[in-house]
């Protein structure tokens, strides 16, 4: 018993140590505890895993919202591109519809007929196109219709060279110029510029530039040579650009020239045409003496025609007013009256059943046949 107390209190070795005094813990309760500082891992260790773990994460968060960010903005941009050039495709479609109708009015029919096919090929439903390659085909189909009749090709004139000095050609060419003989004076100066381009160059072209625009609009006012007044008008522009008159009688000649092109072809479109010039140059022709304003009642009075035999009563009365308002014939009332009954419904038996019973009214006839007497005053 004394040896086991004794044991117990001594203290034990638990294996050899660095240190000079050993590793030495006293024994109670009979246990035998060893204790050693390396058992227990430092905390330092997993703070730094913790720390790591955070970073990564931040650079996961990030790296998401740069990718969620850029497919946002490459989505945005492929919208706003596209809707751009769906604007850009309107616009160009705009463009040739424009061009369509400048070419038309030109009468470069084929041209026209092209832009307008284009323009339905990328959107079929572009209404005015649709209207204008209609009307471009129909004038495509009339002008081809009728076999043209070749004309005699006008010899080509060679100049007589003149050896005079250019001095007196330019002389002579001012001379013409001053009579207002046009035909003179450019074939003076086409001369003068054969015999020497670059004498008083600057001078001959402003003397061609006005002697071919009086030329050109004196054959479409005066002469009816409405092709070749367009021709010289053309001519003078490569001097320089025409002037407002100029230009408008210009293209009052194109819209006879069309007119022209839908007569007896299309009556609607004939008066709409001439219905353009007539207010304004109603003496306009093409040579025939049939002026602008006898195509234009002409042309509206076939398409009234027209217009009832279609029983469209209320559309030929609105063409019978522009007929009255442009000429006031009193031979057209009657059919003016008669139409616009038939637009509103009326009928003229009806109404002569009307005037009738007035008469009747006024002067009542006695039953057995004989004429009335006149009943005494009181």
């Amino acid at each position: 018993m004394a040896d086991e107390t004794l044991n117990e209190t001594q203290p034990v070795q638990t294996g050899p140590s660095n240190s000079p005094l050993g590793e030495t813990i006293p024994m109670r309760g009979g246990d035998n505890t060893t204790s050693s500082p390396s058992a227990t891992p430092p905390p330092t260790r997993k703070r730094r895993f913790a720390w790591i773990g955070i970073v990564l994460l931040a650079w996961i968060l990030l790296f998401g919202v740069v990718a969620f960010t850029g497919k946002w903005g490459y989505d945005t941009a492929i919208a706003e591109r596209i809707a751009e050039q769906g604007t850009q495709a309107v616009v160009d479609l705009d463009t040739q519809y424009e061009l369509g109708i400048q070419n038309f009015a030109a009468g470069e029919y084929e041209l026209a007929r092209q832009r307008f096919e284009y323009i339905l090929s990328k959107d079929p439903n572009y209404a005015k196109a649709i209207e204008m390659l209609a009307r471009t085909l129909a004038v495509i189909q009339a002008t081809a219709t009728p076999t043209p009749i070749t004309p005699t090709p006008t010899p080509t004139l060679t100049p007589t060279p003149d050896l005079r000095a250019v001095e007196e050609i330019f002389t002579s060419a001012r001379t013409a110029m001053e009579a207002e003989d046009w035909d003179l004076a450019i074939s003076t100066l086409l001369g003068l510029r054969q015999k020497d381009a670059a004498y008083r160059a600057v001078d001959v072209d402003s003397m061609l530039y006005v002697a071919f625009r009086y030329r050109g609009v004196n054959k479409i006012l005066s002469t009816g040579e409405i092709e070749g007044g367009l021709l010289d008008l053309s001519q003078a522009e490569l001097f320089g650009p025409l002037d407002a008159e100029a230009q408008s009688y210009a293209n009052f000649a194109r819209l006879f020239g069309i007119g022209v092109s839908f007569w007896e072809v299309d009556w609607s479109q004939a008066a709409y045409y001439f219905g353009q010039v007539a207010p304004y140059l109603p003496n306009m022709h093409n040579g025939d003496n049939w002026y602008a304003s006898q195509r234009y009642t002409e042309a509206l009075q076939n398409y009234i025609d027209q217009l009832v035999a279609a029983e469209q009563y209320c559309e030929a009365q609105a063409q019978m007013e522009a007929l009255v308002a442009y000429n006031a014939d009193p031979l057209f009332e009657p059919t003016q009256v008669w139409i616009d009954n038939k637009c509103e419904g009326r009928d003229d038996d009806d109404e002569d059943e009307d005037d009738d019973e007035g008469d009747s009214a006024e002067t009542p006839q006695p039953s057995d046949g004989s004429a009335p007497t006149e009943t005494p005053s009181p």
